[in-house]
Order: structure tokens, then sequence, then C-alpha cells
């Protein structure tokens, strides 16, 4: 399996051959060992949302397989960044999205994206209107971390169940999770990122061929369709 080169946006662009290919390479790395196989090589970390888990996972994996991770906070460490073409930069942003991802090309191995979906405009961020930009204008692999979907999370959870359910076929997969509440008067329920019940929802496939049947339950604002699951088939 060669996969040199590609991009990883989200796991329906590889086959089921393919994700299986990467839980194995996965398994037998935390199994065998796996050497430093990306000694020196540099990964561009672009944190347009804020991080816990992924940022500290990213720079860890770089360190431990011999890169070299930079987390940048665009608007915060790093120049705010219009991603919208032909507009007039009148704003925030110091600098356009397509002149930073050529830079970052041009200094970077590969360039991973955490930016989430603001819930304003439904029907132009389901585009990944950030991310579909940078893997546009990046001549280097481009990495999601994070933005509707979470493909690093999906594959982590598939392994997951793979490992604790040695036999995920014909199992049943319980996905539940609520939002937290806004500081505003009364108190609903905040929008959140609509990745996380993407990735349970899309793990279940990736964990075996006819794996299991699965359920969602969630407690969430109407505000964000992302985050809207229902039984599954």
């Amino acid at each position: 399996m060669n996969l040199r080169g590609r991009s990883f946006l989200r796991t329906q662009d590889y086959t089921r051959d393919e994700i299986e290919g990467l839980l194995q390479l996965a398994s037998d790395m935390k199994r065998k060992g796996h050497g430093k196989p990306l000694a020196g090589k540099s990964l561009a970390c672009l944190f347009f949302n804020p991080s816990l888990r992924t940022r500290s996972s990213f720079d860890l994996a770089m360190y431990q397989l011999g890169g070299h991770a930079v987390a940048l906070h665009p608007g915060r460490d790093a120049w705010a960044m219009e991603a919208r073409e032909g507009v007039v930069m009148d704003g925030e942003a110091e600098e356009h999205l397509k002149e930073g991802t050529t830079v970052l090309s041009r200094f970077f191995d590969a360039i991973a994206v955490r930016s989430f979906p603001k819930f304003q405009n439904w029907a132009e961020e389901k585009k990944d209107p950030v991310l579909t930009a940078i893997a546009k204008w990046s001549s280097k692999p481009v990495l999601n971390m994070e933005t509707i979907v979470h493909p690093c999370q999906e594959l982590a959870l598939a392994l997951t169940l793979r490992e604790h359910l040695q036999a995920p076929a014909r199992k049943k997969f319980l996905l539940t999770w609520t939002s937290t509440r806004s500081r505003s008067t009364p108190p609903w329920p905040t929008p959140r990122p609509s990745s996380p019940a993407s990735s349970g929802w899309t793990s279940r496939s990736s964990a075996r061929r006819g794996t299991t049947s699965t359920r969602a339950i969630c407690a969430t604002s109407p505000r964000t369709p992302g985050n809207r699951v229902g039984p599954s088939a």
C-alpha cells in the first residue's frame, strides 16, 4: 500500500482496502514499535480553533516518529487569514489564505488544518471552505485535524472498536453525547462541532466490513445541523 503524497481530508476519499491497510499499519506499529520514519520531516499545524487532544497527539506523534511539528494559530501568533477569493480584505485578515498556504507549502512537508464551522451559513460551511481552499492551494499533502469531520478520530475509534470487540461485525454501537450550556439566559445548549458525531457514525463502517448497527442519541442545539444523527438502517 503506497499512499505517499496523498492528502487525508476525509475517510470517504479512501477505499475500504486502504482504510484497512491504515488500521493494520497502526496496529503493527503499536505492537512492534515504529522507529523514526519521519526523521527530517516537518508539519505545519494550522489551528483556526483551540485544541487539547488533537494538538497534543499531533505534537507527540511527530516527535515520536522523528519529525517536527509547528503549531500556528491564525489571528493570534500568526496573521489572521482570509479564505474567500475575490473579496476586499478590509476586515481583520492581514493575509490571504492562498499566499499563506503557498509559503507553508515551501517550508513544510505537510500541512494539518483544524477549522470548525460557525453554523451561520450551513449551505456554505458544509463545503468545508477553509480546508478545501488549503488543499487546493497547497503543493504538499494536507491533513484534516477536525473541520466538519474528524477523519483521524474516525481511524482511532475504528481501531479501538477492533481492539476491544475483536470481531465488531454484528455488534451494536450506541453513540450518545450532550452539548454544554451557554452563559446566556435562558441557558440553551450552545452549538458544538459536528465532527464528533460524524466521526462516531463513520468509524462503525471502518472498524470492519459488515460491522455494527448504530443508534445515536444526542441533546444539542437546533442550530447545529451537523449534530443531528438518527438510527442507522
